[in-house]
This record gives structure tokens, sequence and C-alpha cells, in this order.
């Protein structure tokens, strides 16, 4: 299950009459995976709420509007389960889940973990309230429990009609 509750970016143009974007990615992200077909009901997760570098280019192919999309972590605090855990009891329910997945945050930075993404969005107008994205994530832990994980997603989106001047 990857669960986003809040996905949160400011983008500004640094060079005049250019589409290039740049500008912070505030992000809440919590992965988590449990298989209680093993004996032990083990689970896996993976919260980072975070900061990233977010670079955007939007740019038009006749009447189709593409956005290219990258992004990166900087700083942010991590959950990840301890090493070792008792394994003969454990716990399936919602609370469960909710409660572990932010136990353990601790602060870190590149020396930590890194979350990295990509995404390319294709809509058919510009007007068009609706769009396409394919994306691919990175997900990275690097201390003891390590993880290394990679997404990939289709996205079916439904832009508001808000015009920002």
């Amino acid at each position: 299950m990857n669960l986003i509750p809040a996905q949160i970016g400011c983008l500004f143009k640094p060079f005049k009459n250019k589409a290039v974007c740049i500008g912070p990615l505030l992000t809440a992200e919590i992965n988590y995976q449990f298989y209680p077909d093993l004996h032990s009901g083990y689970t896996f997760w993976f919260t980072h709420y975070g900061l990233c570098a977010l670079f955007s280019y939007p740019f038009r192919v006749t009447e189709h509007q593409f956005k290219h999309s990258l992004s990166s972590s900087v700083l942010g605090f991590t959950s990840r389960p301890k090493p070792e855990r008792n394994s003969s009891f454990y716990d399936l329910g919602i609370t469960y889940a909710l409660d572990i997945v932010h136990s353990n945050l601790q602060f870190g930075s590149l020396n930590r973990y890194n979350q990295s993404g990509i995404e390319i969005r294709w809509q058919r107008k510009p007007s068009s309230v609706l769009a396409i994205a394919y994306a691919l994530d990175y997900y990275a832990y690097y201390k003891v429990p390590r993880i290394f994980m990679l997404n990939q997603s289709l996205k079916f989106i439904m832009l508001p009609k808000i015009k920002i001047r």
C-alpha cells in the first residue's frame, strides 16, 4: 500500500521567457507492506515526511500539453522497522498499522534516505480537466534495515478549472 496524504509544491520561473520551473515540494508518504502468510506476520514500512527539490518543464506539441517533473528529497523525517522484533506476536489491525508507521521517526538528509521521482504528464488540450501521467519513483533508506524500491504508476488526473493569475 502506498499512501500520500499530502504533497504540496510551489514552482518559480528562474529565467524570463523560459518554461523551466523550480521550487520546493513538501511531501508526506507511507509505504506499508505486510505478509500474513509468513509465520511471523512481519510488516515492512517506509514512512517519510520531507522537503524535496522540484523541477518542472511544460511544453506543447501541436494541441497536446506535456509536463515533465523531477523531484528529489533534501531532508526530512523517516521511519523504518527496528531490525530485531518479536515474531511470535503481531497484529494486522489498522490501528496497529497507523501506530507503527509513525514510530521511530528520525531526522535525516541524503546520508539517511533518498526519495526521487520522475513524472511525464499528458493533456489533450491545455484547457482539458483530464490528464494522464506515468511516474517512476525510487526510494532508498541506507541504515539497517535497508530498503531500496522502484515503483511505477499510471495516474489518471482530474485538474481543477481554477485560473490563477
